[in-house]
């Protein structure tokens, strides 16, 4: 009978929720000037995807991964948690937009760059986007959360051949797996070449790519990487919560902090679970304990919504959520008596320190 009218419902709504841009050009690459009182946030790229010299997308993946730098124009007008993105042929002086692009010829001239940017004491953060996003959409994304959580230190936008459509789905976890050599293939250089940590924050399939990389470079014995890693964060993910529970195993000692943001409220989430068998996906889980038993930290964002998203991008686009970690960044928030901010210990649920 093929999909049930409540499995049509959600899978509508899915679609709406992702079609960021409607049937515009989902958030382009599109110039705009430096006006003042505007701010410039760079993220660098790292990516399969087909593109050509300024950095457009083309069809498809390409022969080589490419690398560049854009920087994003964040508009004087910008609203905490929101991506404003830019029409052609509209008045985009309210919108994100790009003031410049460069493309590098080789992963060292672009590793030389990141080394560059920032200071000593500033960690390097990997964002891996997830399912149905356009390059464009990945970067501006980035610099939102970048701008927003006034994360400072170079921004690398790693991204991975999605469809950038609805009903790509299966195509999409098909492109997740051709990726991990990618995303490999970066952790280890930034690893050798960079003295600074390096934070991994993945979103909803990203958080797949980023775990199967992990658990591929477990495997291959290349775990050098590994003591680089401050964090890995995966926001809303989108794993079956058995494989994930085998990747953990897989990857034994983990040297890092590994966190999961999970909402029970996320409605993509659910229509995953539906399409994927009714199996339990990790971004809402109920059940923390056997998590923490496995050394993983939960935080719980269930009490809180974003404004089109469906709760899958609350991490990302709830200006509540963004204050509260926003003011935890760089902080012992599990002991601090001084902190000015909601007390994290409401929604989180650190994991289990026995071994």
């Amino acid at each position: 009978m093929g999909y049930s009218a409540v499995n049509r419902r959600y899978f509508l709504a899915s679609a709406s929720a992702f079609a960021l841009a409607g049937c515009a050009e989902r958030g382009a690459f599109l110039p705009v000037p430096y006006v003042a009182g505007d701010s410039v946030q760079p993220i660098f790229l790292a990516t399969d995807r087909k593109v050509d010299a300024q950095l457009n997308p083309g069809d498809g993946r390409g022969d080589a991964p490419a690398f560049g730098r854009v920087d994003v124009r964040i508009p004087a007008a910008h609203e905490v948690g929101q991506v404003e993105l830019p029409l052609a042929g509209r008045d985009n002086s309210d919108k994100l937009g790009v003031l410049e692009t460069r493309r590098y010829d080789t992963m060292a001239s672009f590793l030389a760059q990141v080394a560059a940017t920032g200071s000593a004491r500033d960690e390097v953060q990997i964002f891996v986007h997830g399912y149905n996003y356009t390059l464009a959409e990945v970067v501006y994304r980035h610099a939102q959360m970048a701008f927003d959580y006034q994360i400072p230190g170079p921004q690398i936008s790693y991204s991975w051949a999605s469809a950038a459509t609805a009903v790509g789905y299966l195509e999409d976890r098909d492109s997740v797996a051709i990726s991990r050599d990618g995303l490999e293939a970066l952790l280890t250089a930034l690893a050798r070449s960079e003295r600074r940590k390096i934070r991994i924050l993945a979103h909803s399939m990203g958080c797949l790519l980023v775990m199967e990389t992990l658990r591929q470079m477990a495997i291959g014995g290349n775990t050098a990487a590994f003591s680089r890693l401050s964090d890995v964060i995966l926001m809303s993910p989108d794993i079956n919560l058995e494989l994930f529970e085998s990747q953990i195993v897989r990857l034994g000692r983990f040297p890092t902090q590994l966190w999961v943001l999970v909402a029970q409220n996320d409605l993509v989430l659910q229509l995953s679970e539906r399409i994927s068998g009714n199996r339990a996906r990790l971004g809402r889980v109920t059940d923390f304990s056997r998590l923490q038993q496995m050394g993983v930290n939960v935080v719980d964002l269930s009490s809180f919504e974003d404004s089109d998203l469906g709760n899958h991008a609350v991490a990302m686009s709830s200006p509540q959520v963004i204050a509260l970690f926003r003011g935890l960044l760089g902080s012992d928030f599990r002991n601090s008596p001084a902190r000015r901010v909601p007390g994290i210990a409401e929604i989180a649920f650190p994991a289990s320190s026995s071994s």
